[in-house]
């Protein structure tokens, strides 16, 4: 039986436990403030911290 991988990337608003239960790949997208780029994987650039700016 083939393997199936569940893959989306971070726009996706998933619950975390949803992520680890089902081994969830998400490829983080990337967020440009000036010259600054930074990706919208939840460490580089939480939500709390992007609506901020």
């Amino acid at each position: 039986m083939a393997k199936i991988l569940v893959m989306t990337d971070s726009t996706c608003d998933l619950p975390a436990d949803w992520v680890r239960q089902y081994d969830v790949r998400i490829v983080p997208t990337y967020v440009q403030f000036g010259l600054e780029s930074l990706a919208d994987d939840g460490v580089q650039l939480t939500r709390p911290a992007f609506y901020q700016r």
